[in-house]
């Protein structure tokens, strides 16, 4: 055995451990989100949806203010934390906190005068006008609230603490559906939803706080501390993130707020539903994407490329054979589950835009997500910067000719084509070059295994479905999606995962038997 061997495996065990606790605090949101989604369409309708969904999307946008920092943040906590240079992670912490304390200032003075002038802009029925202005101004709040401790977040993420920022996630959701859930059921409306959010972000960002001083004791982070030189090295860092950013915003929201504009709140749910049904499952590789962008950043630092090569194929490989199968139950089952799940409009207009917007994150985020976060990690993400811009620009000329010629089903293609040219192609041949892997080895490494068992699967899952008539019962539903997703995690375990990955796997299984015992 290799002298390198017992830290090559505590470096994958450390990696599975903050996997795992990162999925967890997805998947309660997942959970939690597939819950209220429902709850709200069923007791405030469908056109309230939609104006929740508005409200989220048009806040989103205050994310322009971060100009690249947080990741900045996230890379060189991690250089530091390598390194051993503690003073210089006091002065990055400490500039971070003071400008986005200022930036937060300008946040929250932004939601105050959006909110006098947003019924204006978007086709919002006139009795939820005031419900409107109101979540405008406090989910605005809490966007403030977080960009203050965006540092702290952060700083947590390039330390690896991941399961610290999986729990406080756990918290804020749970105070934050368990609230919407308790107005609801009393027959509140939207206004007091907007009020639980806020209370779960104070509680979640007090925590941040509180973790942080619990893992950096003794660390002041004083704003005499904070340092133009700091700042100026951030901006260097942030400035092709500060790109990428604005470009995702758009991407993530201008659909839903052009679908307000020139058609609907009703069909901004139509819309938003399904694609968040398919992006709750997305979180999963985002957060992946968090871990494995800070251990690129660690390992750039000691020179390890090779390491960063193979986890760039096999991460992107994984978060891939997670997904799929979600992809093809909702492009098989989407429409009878809408029906039994919601309500037969639903059903009508938003099954036609699973398998299409499935595609589009299938391609270009469950599978090479994690590339954009390596170009991260290694600090080459010019190149994702530029792809996502020219994406943004065509994405905002397409909807506007095309939502009002052909509706959400327009929007959706436009959508999906776009990112599969520039995240699902582009992206990846940047991270190929980088990483001095052949472009067709890197692309049949991620995709080769996944879809040659997902194809089979796939085809006989559809005609058994199709033979029976496509029944709208949850016994289909369920019952179809389950044997399917049985036979293929089966065969991925078996034949996609890689033998090392696999014996980790059983051994925890393994322990976690032992410990119930």
């Amino acid at each position: 055995m290799s002298a390198n061997s017992p830290q090559t495996a505590s470096r994958a065990t450390d990696f599975f451990h903050n996997v795992l606790w990162s999925w967890l605090g997805v998947l309660f949101s997942l959970v939690a989100g597939l819950l209220l989604s429902p709850y709200v369409i069923h007791h405030l309708g469908d056109e309230r949806y939609g104006i929740w969904v508005l409200v989220f999307s048009l806040v989103d946008y205050y994310g322009l203010v971060d100009f690249g920092f947080r990741s900045a943040v996230v890379k060189y906590a991690a250089h530091f934390r390598a390194t051993g240079e503690m003073d210089r992670l006091e002065t990055l912490i400490a500039t971070g906190l003071v400008y986005f304390s200022i930036a937060a200032i300008v946040v929250a003075a932004a939601s105050f005068a959006i909110a006098r002038n947003v019924t204006r802009w978007f086709n919002v029925p006139p009795r939820d006008a005031d419900a409107f202005r109101f979540l405008t101004i406090t989910v605005g709040i809490a966007f403030a609230l977080g960009v203050v401790f965006s540092t702290c977040t952060a700083v947590l993420e390039g330390y690896q603490r991941f399961d610290i920022t999986s729990r406080i996630m756990i918290v804020n959701n749970a105070v934050r559906v368990s609230g919407c859930f308790a107005a609801i059921y009393l027959g509140f409306g939207l206004k007091a939803m907007g009020i639980c959010v806020l209370g779960g972000q104070i509680i979640g960002y007090a925590l941040t706080y509180w973790s942080l001083r619990r893992i950096l004791p003794g660390r002041t982070f004083a704003p005499r501390k904070a340092r133009l030189s700091s700042l100026r090295q951030m901006l260097s860092y942030g400035a092709h993130t500060f790109v990428a950013n604005i470009s995702l915003i758009v991407l993530n929201q201008d659909a839903p707020l052009l679908i307000g504009h020139f058609l609907s709140a009703r069909l901004v749910a139509y819309y938003s539903f399904p694609l968040r049904l398919l992006s709750y499952s997305v979180d999963l590789v985002g957060r992946l994407g968090m871990v494995t962008g800070t251990k690129a950043a660690e390992l750039t630092a000691y020179g390890d490329m090779k390491t960063i090569a193979r986890m760039a194929i096999l991460v992107n490989r994984y978060c891939l054979m997670m997904f799929l199968p979600l992809t093809v139950y909702l492009a098989i089952f989407g429409r009878q589950m809408l029906v039994v799940w919601l309500n037969p409009a639903f059903g009508a207009e938003s099954a036609p835009l699973l398998p299409v917007l499935g595609a589009g994150l299938v391609v270009a985020v469950a599978a090479q997500y994690n590339s954009s976060a390596i170009l991260y990690g290694l600090a080459k993400h010019a190149a994702l910067a530029r792809a996502v811009l020219v994406e943004a620009i065509l994405s905002v000329a397409g909807l506007w000719y095309a939502i009002p010629r052909y509706g959400i089903l327009g929007a959706a293609y436009i959508t999906a084509v776009l990112m599969i040219v520039s995240r699902g192609i582009v992206v990846p041949y940047a991270v190929s070059r980088y990483l001095d892997v052949a472009y067709g080895r890197y692309m049949w490494g991620i995709y080769g295994k996944a879809l040659s068992i997902a194809a089979p699967v796939s085809a006989v899952t559809w005609l058994a479905n199709h033979a029976i008539g496509e029944p709208a019962s949850w016994a289909v539903v369920l019952g179809g999606g389950a044997a399917m997703a049985a036979c293929y995690y089966a065969l991925v375990f078996f034949r996609g995962v890689e033998p090392e990955h696999r014996a980790m796997v059983l051994a925890w299984a393994k322990a976690g038997l032992r410990n119930l015992h």
